[in-house]
């Protein structure tokens, strides 16, 4: 007689969530509070205190599923200074313009712009004007409005004291090598005056066993756990519209659900411990963020991830 087939049972793989969030860097809202601007950890570029063991199971990927995160303002440290360059009688002269930081749509830094210039030589510069929008073409144009040849030029790297991959305020405005020649009027070229396009997260800890390394045409690249890109703009305002204003350039919560994301290779049987487990957050430059760039430690904008863990 024939034993008859029980079969087996099957289940499909499971998975669990893993979440992170920037805050999560504090102990209590009273360490934070108590934390001084030296001891202060950066949500951007911080190591969990040890709370041991964070994620056990026998799972062997990990994905990410979710980013929330508070975007950075398009003019900072790095893109508030530009040189400014004007000729009276065959003689130049040259400054610097600073423009404030913080969120400024591009009418408000064409205004901010043409104030200073003006301020510079009342006489010769009294009649400047610089708009943001010509026609339907989001760009910068400016003038004299008379025979003095002005110009503009990006900062160099002594006084700017940063790398020459760091990208500057003659770079949002759409500027090239034709914006440094002395003329009366002139133009840059289509720009939404994003200081930062994406940012990339990183841990190594959670990178560590990944069989396919990530690669990039970037001049910087590294393992990550996800890329957040700034969303795109759709609008039905003209540029010229004084309220024209692309993500970046106001205040702006990104949110990112990923249908598809990059699954991680995990060690079966391996623990996620917190006592090494590191996050750092990297621009579209490959700079870290820092105290002086566009985030930085007294900041208080935090930023979450949820990550899907899988036994397959």
């Amino acid at each position: 007689m024939t034993t008859p087939d029980k079969g087996t049972t099957i289940r499909f793989p499971a998975t669990s969530l893993f979440t992170v969030d920037s805050h999560d860097r504090w102990d209590s809202y009273t360490q934070e509070n108590n934390a001084t601007a030296l001891t202060r950890a950066d949500p951007f570029n911080f190591q969990l205190p040890n709370r041991g063991l964070l994620q056990t199971g026998a799972f062997t990927r990990i994905g990410v599923s979710e980013v929330v995160m508070p975007w950075c303002p398009n003019i900072n440290p790095h893109t508030d200074r530009i040189g400014f360059l004007w000729n009276v009688g065959g003689v130049p002269t040259i400054a610097t313009i600073t423009v404030p930081q913080g969120f400024l749509k591009p009418s408000d830094i064409a205004s901010a712009i043409q104030t200073q210039v003006r301020a510079l030589d009342p006489t010769n510069l009294g009649a400047f004007t610089m708009q943001y929008g010509i026609g339907n073409f989001p760009l910068f144009s400016y003038s004299s409005n008379n025979a003095t040849e002005v110009a503009f030029t990006p900062m160099s790297t002594n006084t700017f004291n940063y790398s020459d991959q760091t990208k500057q305020l003659f770079n949002i405005l759409g500027f090239t090598e034709q914006n440094t020649i002395p003329l009366t009027s002139h133009n840059g070229y289509p720009t939404y005056c994003q200081a930062v396009r994406y940012v990339d997260i990183v841990c190594p800890l959670l990178t560590q066993y990944q069989g396919v390394y990530d690669s990039s045409t970037a001049v910087r690249a590294r393992d990550s756990l996800c890329r957040v890109y700034l969303p795109g703009y759709v609008s039905g305002l003209s540029p010229s519209d004084p309220d024209f204003a692309p993500p970046g350039t106001v205040p702006t919560v990104v949110y990112v659900n990923y249908n598809n994301p990059k699954y991680i290779q995990w060690v079966a049987k391996q623990n996620i411990g917190s006592s090494s487990l590191t996050f750092q957050v990297y621009d579209d430059q490959g700079q870290l963020f820092s105290s002086d760039q566009a985030f930085g430690p007294n900041t208080t904008d935090n930023w979450s991830m949820t990550m899907l863990v899988s036994e397959n």
